[in-house]
């Protein structure tokens, strides 16, 4: 096809030409340096493929000759644009559907959200809209960072999210955050500590007087939010005890690596399932029906039946062995293959391993190589709860 590509650009016809002394004929049209292919010869005619700017061109030779020429067929790109030349309006009307269907291709049609259950959708139709995403936009004119900050910002129990497109659809991706119950009764005064080492990413103080600020360096059990306060009543300084609240975030890094092999042997199922019974008797066992061929490679599955169930630690019985047919090929991926599939298997290991409370806010990768395999890293940064109630010892004195 592709060596064919420029004849059918400059156009070809396959012709005829009749008449003796057909191989004189054609050293004539090799001195000219005259082009022919798919060369067929009969007794009285000569069949083949040329040039258009030759055919043009070979009359000269043919004068005063006992040859006759005459085009069969005509091919390539200059007959199909004389053809259409006079439908002006069918070859319009053809760009006009490419060019709408082009258009169509890439304006969003359908947004998915998936794994809400108390997060209310509409909810979260509402501020994607806010952040410019509707049905009907353009894919170039998203930008997803900047709607899923919008997403975390206006709703507070996302623990995780993914945004991405197929086809012309948005899918969204959530994880709600797990609900923490205090353990500690409203009544009762407390202090809030870290449960965690961190960087504080934000705090707003209900109750309490707040020990830290954003972007400050905290170690687990440090005091974030004290539950003393110190009141003035009568000129007297006083210590009152409330039980502590506060809303505040951590900032946090969870690191992954994980590997990719550049080429991998994976299995072909070829959908023929081979069963096996096999007797067995308290001296020796036999295969009763065998139907998989020795040489083959299959899955095994195995069940076990006993004849003599009433007898303890009986070898009377039969196994089934079902087997599941397969080839062993060899999957080879480019780099970039195996950098996506590497980013996928991050994003699952973060969705199974991201704390309770929590949010992954930006990923970022770093890539190696060693032999047959790619090795990313991943450094996720997280955003998540970090304070715990702890009660204040109140020392009463006597």
């Amino acid at each position: 096809m592709l060596k064919n590509l420029p004849n059918f650009m400059r156009g070809y016809v396959r012709i005829k030409i009749s008449g003796t002394q057909k191989e004189k004929l054609i050293n004539r049209f090799a001195s000219r340096s005259v082009s022919l292919w798919k060369i067929t010869l009969d007794k009285n005619y000569i069949e083949a493929n040329m040039s258009l700017n030759d055919f043009y061109n070979i009359k000269p030779i043919l004068r005063n000759t006992n040859f006759k020429l005459r085009s069969i067929k005509r091919y390539g790109l200059p007959f199909i644009i004389n053809k259409y030349k006079k439908r002006k309006f069918f070859v319009f009307g053809m760009l006009f559907t490419l060019l709408v269907l082009l258009v169509l291709s890439n304006i969003i049609w359908d947004i998915n959200i998936y794994g809400t259950e108390r997060i209310d959708r509409e909810k979260v139709i509402k501020v994607v809209k806010e952040a410019g995403l509707t049905i009907g936009k353009p894919k170039f004119m998203l930008n997803f960072k900047e709607i899923e900050d919008e997403l975390y910002k206006k709703i507070g129990d996302i623990a995780w999210l993914n945004i991405y497109q197929k086809g012309t659809s948005i899918n969204i991706d959530i994880a709600e955050t797990v609900i923490k119950t205090s353990e500690t009764p409203p009544n009762i005064p407390c202090d809030i500590v870290a449960d965690k080492e961190a960087i504080v990413y934000d705090i707003v103080t209900l109750k309490g007087v707040p020990k830290v600020k954003a972007k400050d360096v905290v170690n687990e059990g440090e005091v974030l939010v004290s539950g003393e306060i110190d009141v003035e009543q009568d000129g007297e300084k006083l210590k009152k005890y409330v039980h502590a609240s506060a809303k505040i975030e951590g900032k946090n890094y969870l690191y992954v690596t994980v590997e990719q092999e550049i080429e991998e042997t994976k299995k072909a199922y070829t959908g023929n399932i081979y069963k096996e019974i096999r007797l067995n008797l308290p001296l020796f066992s036999f295969n009763f029906i065998k139907t998989k061929p020795n040489a083959s490679l299959a899955e095994k599955n195995e069940k076990y039946i006993l004849l003599n169930p009433f007898v303890d630690n009986s070898k009377l019985g039969c196994t089934l062995n079902k087997y599941k047919e397969y080839k062993l090929y060899k999957r080879k991926y480019t780099i970039d293959e195996a950098k996506k599939r590497l980013q996928k298997k991050i994003y699952e290991n973060l969705s199974n391993n991201l704390p309770a409370d929590s949010r992954v806010v930006d990923v970022g990768f770093d890539y190696t190589f060693k032999e047959n395999k790619v090795i990313a890293h991943g450094v996720a940064t997280i955003i998540g709860k970090i304070g715990k109630n702890k009660n204040i010892e109140i020392l009463e004195i006597k």
